[in-house]
């Protein structure tokens, strides 16, 4: 599969983020459809369309010349997940999973003292698609599997992939990946019982003169 954005790490993305984990501590949260761990925002741009909109031209400005014509739909969110809630789910908590609807994801994490971040994945050449390609989190909310019932599906979902890179989630860092890329939050030695508190946006529907890894395919496919 041809990937149109390379996995990219962005560092320092907030210039200020401390008041941005301020300001994401005062908003409410929610949770209704259960297929993610932990509580969500509105959609920033329901919230706070000018915030919205500095975060869309951050993003797009890594790939793109601003100078041209580029346009993106894109949703973004706080997400919280207590830890509590991590250690009640378990397994179901880090589900490798694929977003499908979206191209393009991006993770700023907002954890000064826990690195707490992702990895992306790719399917085994031998091995047919995963027959628990399903939502984590549905599994223990919807279906009151139990936490032994699932780490049993989990050990048989990831034998099917094989880890492509991992980000560790530093402070205030932006990964970047294409959504289509098996994706999972990393599992993280909690000791200090902190909540995980993260950005998390997602955009399709590009409109742009050519995409960042256009030239990259062309040549390629010389080589």
């Amino acid at each position: 599969m041809k990937f149109k954005f390379p996995l990219t790490v962005v560092n320092d993305f907030f210039e200020d983020p401390y008041s941005v984990i301020e300001y994401a501590n005062s908003l409410k949260y929610f949770n209704e459809d259960k297929n993610y761990p932990g509580k969500r925002t509105k959609d920033l741009f329901e919230i706070n369309p000018d915030f919205y909109n500095s975060i869309n031209n951050k993003i797009l400005s890594i790939f793109f010349d601003r100078e041209k014509s580029v346009d993106a739909k894109s949703c973004i969110y706080f997400q919280k997940e207590t830890h509590e809630e991590l250690e009640k789910m378990g397994k179901a908590a880090h589900w490798i999973h694929h977003d499908i609807l979206y191209e393009l994801i991006f993770i700023v994490y907002l954890n000064p003292n826990l690195n707490a971040g992702t990895s992306v994945y790719k399917q085994k050449k031998d091995f047919s698609v995963s027959p628990h390609n399903v939502n984590g989190p549905s599994l223990f909310n919807k279906k009151n599997m139990s936490v032994e019932e699932i780490d049993k599906i989990y050990k048989e979902h990831i034998d099917h992939y094989e880890l492509i890179s991992s980000c560790n989630g530093n402070f205030n860092s932006a990964f970047i990946f294409p959504c289509r890329l098996a994706h999972v939050a990393n599992i993280f030695d909690n000791i200090k019982k902190l909540d995980r508190l993260f950005l998390i946006g997602m955009m399709r529907d590009f409109v742009a003169e050519k995409m960042p890894l256009d030239q990259y395919h062309y040549y390629n496919h010389y080589a």
